[in-house]
């Protein structure tokens, strides 16, 4: 009889084979979604800010670029009192289309602001490439100055020299 006892108490004590499986499957999910959370916690550096960093980060958007057509000629005198003339091809560079929208409106006046700085030149100065760089910062702060008062940003980046022509 205690042969048929200590038989039974053993079967008794070894589990299922499905409930070992079910137990073994959970360790097993576990280990993995655990596993799979670290790799992202430590991937993303401080578990998570990133996303909120992301937001914050303003998306640059990309330049657009306008020629003021037709190139601007006009004439002013050198040191020695000859008559010179300047041709030059204006384009600017922008990310705001409502700055291009501006000044395709307003061309007229953006025109004749230009060419009265562009005529008020000397042209030794111009033979220099300094004088150039001066050239296209002073257009570029003329046309910043003019979309400030239009459209209350500055909306103009560069202003680039597409043809420069002196005779």
């Amino acid at each position: 009889m205690a042969e048929k006892d200590l038989e039974l108490s053993e079967e008794e004590e070894k589990p299922s084979g499905k409930k070992g499986l079910i137990k073994y499957i959970l360790i097993g999910v576990v280990a993995v979604t655990a596993g799979i959370g670290g790799t992202l916690y430590f991937l993303n550096g401080d578990g998570g800010s990133t996303a909120d960093e992301a937001v914050a980060e303003p998306v640059k958007k990309k330049a657009e670029y306008y020629a003021l057509r037709p190139p601007f000629v006009v004439n002013f005198k050198d040191g020695k009192g000859r008559q010179r003339f300047l041709q030059i091809g204006v384009s600017v560079m922008s990310r705001e289309s409502e700055a291009i929208d501006a000044l395709k409106m307003h061309s007229p006046l953006v025109r004749n602001n230009l060419i009265l700085l562009f005529s008020g030149q000397s042209f030794m100065d111009l033979q220099q490439p300094d004088g150039k760089k001066k050239l296209a910062q002073q257009t570029l702060e003329e046309l910043q100055k003019f979309l400030q008062e239009e459209i209350e940003s500055p909306g103009i980046e560069k202003v680039l020299f597409t043809d420069f022509v002196m005779q």
